[in-house]
């Protein structure tokens, strides 16, 4: 990156230290370096102005006039920041004004910055219709006013400018204030937002407390140098990341990640994480993004430094384009593998440094390799990071707390067996629904004990007729008494007697021990 500044500096307290010179803008990177260079000198340490200039190399020759001034590293960063982004046209219109106002405080040259579009500075006069245009865009703020300017003429708008006699003459062109006045944009404390390069996050930040009378919020740009953050904390009047507010203003992360981060309730002990993941995730390709989304679908993370973990351990991952879900993961494996079974329960495992996919059931062999991976010796040692089931409704009826992956492997077993029997998996469902199990514990006990439940018909007739086939009657009995018998009856009777359930997933009765007793009319409603 070229500067637009490059100063040389010296301490005013300390003058036997020397000088050093420090080319602007500051590259993100190098932030931290020149502060450390700074503080050798015993400057840098104060985010007040504590630097006397000694000399100011730029292309912005009104400049000079801060040799001798006493600024801040980051009021000369700001403005060089600034002055990069110009056209040529702003670049005429703030040296023409800085030379007519003979600014020399670096406060007034920032505040410059934001109103010099308002004058209109003549370079060259061999063109008055363009210089009439141009005279009324700037009067009209820089507006759209393209449909104004097909009826403007031009040649007499600039013939009135030059004769009103406003115009002063610098060596940067005859220039116009055009009634500008400086107006205060920066405070001389907290930057007004601008983002200088393509950054991943624009964050405001203000103190918890609120902002004083007078004091304006600050920005923080992700990724941002250690310092950067700091000096920005201090700027707005706090000294740690859970004494800012912050507020997200612009993100450019990958959607899936933007996702689970929950932007809208960001607080200010984010801001350390939010940065370690940006400064990640900067470097990464168009590829990586969408691996990383996939990633994080899959994950079902819990927090930013799982998912900072996540995008640091990338190439771990191994990418499949199209499969973005554990159950097309899974089926994509069978496809692989040559199994014709597909897992059922889909384990996130997680150390420090490792990540792994486990999808149950799993062979030994299969399991050992996942330790392997992981580098632990037992499964207690790493982190269940996510849980995914491929069966509807197995997500939320079954809790994660006290989940092991012992406990996994046993319940995804139960799910294989449950596939073999008749209706097995919707008689599991309705358990649960009827159970309500509070831990992972108590639904693999359920799942365990699942043959002392069982689905009744949905008829009171056909449960009157079931409820006599218990008692030992055959079908020929139940077929000779048939119309003398009221089955219904026996069956509503029945039914409120036996606690019967009514679920999503239909009836369910639990056989050695009645469910609590509860008006079975209303549950039938």
């Amino acid at each position: 990156m070229s500067h637009v500044i490059k100063a040389v500096l010296h301490n005013p307290s300390h003058p036997e230290y020397g000088q050093i010179t420090i080319p602007f803008p500051i590259p993100s990177d190098e932030y931290d370096q020149t502060i450390e260079m700074l503080q050798a000198i015993e400057l840098g340490f104060s985010i007040n102005r504590d630097s006397i200039v000694d000399e100011v190399e730029s292309p912005y020759k009104p400049l000079a006039l801060l040799k001798n001034t006493m600024v801040n590293v980051d009021q000369l960063d700001y403005l060089a920041k600034r002055l990069a982004g110009f056209c040529a046209e702003e670049t005429s219109q703030f040296q023409a004004l800085a030379h007519h106002l003979n600014l020399c405080d670096i406060k007034d040259l920032i505040n410059l910055t934001f109103c010099c579009q308002k004058a209109t500075v003549i370079t060259d006069f061999s063109d008055l219709e363009k210089i009439g245009h141009s005279h009324y865009i700037h009067l009209c703020g820089g507006s759209d006013v393209t449909e104004d300017l097909e009826y403007l003429d031009g040649e007499e708008t600039a013939y009135l400018l030059i004769g009103s006699g406003a115009g002063v003459i610098t060596p940067f062109g005859v220039v116009y204030d055009n009634g500008m006045t400086l107006e205060q944009v920066y405070n001389g404390r907290q930057f007004p937002a601008y983002p200088y390069d393509s950054r991943l996050m624009v964050l405001e930040v203000t103190p918890k407390r609120g902002l004083p009378e007078g004091k304006n919020p600050e920005y923080l740009y992700l990724p941002a140098a250690e310092n950067q953050i700091e000096r920005t904390l201090v700027r707005v009047g706090v000294t740690s990341p859970h004494e800012a507010q912050v507020r997200l203003v612009f993100d450019e992360l990958p959607e899936e990640l933007a996702e689970a981060l929950d932007l809208e309730q960001l607080a200010g002990n984010d801001l350390l994480g939010l940065n370690r993941l940006c400064r990640t995730i900067e470097p990464m390709n168009d590829a990586e993004m969408e691996k990383l989304n996939a990633a994080v679908l899959m994950a079902k993370a819990p927090d930013i430094v799982f998912l900072c973990r996540l995008a640091e351990n990338l190439e771990q991952f191994v990418s499949t384009p199209g499969v973005q879900t554990p159950e097309k993961y899974s089926k994509h494996m069978t496809r692989e593998s040559g199994h014709s079974e597909q897992g059922v329960l889909h384990l996130t495992l997680t150390t420090a440094e490792s990540w792994y996919y486990l999808t149950l059931p799993a062979p030994e062999e299969k399991l050992e390799d996942a330790k392997r991976n992981l580098d632990v010796e037992d499964f207690d040692q790493a982190m269940i990071a996510g849980v995914k089931y491929t069966a509807l409704h197995l997500d939320r009826l079954i809790p994660t707390d006290c989940i092991t992956v012992d406990g996994a492997i046993a319940l995804a077993q139960c799910l294989r067996e449950m596939e073999q029997e008749d209706n097995g998996l919707t008689k599991f469902l309705a358990i649960l629904t009827a159970e309500q199990p509070d831990t992972f514990t108590q639904a693999l006990n359920i799942a365990m004990n699942r043959d002392n439940y069982e689905l009744v018909p949905e008829k009171a007739e056909e449960y009157g007729k079931q409820v006599l086939r218990r008692a030992g009657a055959g079908d020929g009995l139940i077929a000779a008494i048939d119309g003398y018998m009221d089955f219904a009856q026996l069956g509503s009777d029945s039914l409120a007697e036996d606690s019967v359930r009514r679920t999503e997933f239909g009836l369910v009765r639990r056989m050695s021990e009645p469910f609590p007793p509860q008006k079975f009319g209303q549950t039938m409603g």
